[in-house]
């Protein structure tokens, strides 16, 4: 279960430095549509 968290992390990450080298900050926005826009950007948004 640890490994598959790891290995869903790192996708992630990957994901995220993929699309902000290729395009700056707006293919951003669709990595902000399923989280929350706090996450994305690094703050705590109220629910």
């Amino acid at each position: 279960m640890k490994k598959f968290v790891v290995v869903g992390a790192l996708a992630l990450a990957a994901i995220v430095v993929l699309a902000w080298t290729m395009g700056g900050a707006q293919p951003m926005r669709w990595i902000e549509q399923p989280v929350s826009a706090g996450t994305a950007t690094g703050g705590v948004t109220p629910q």
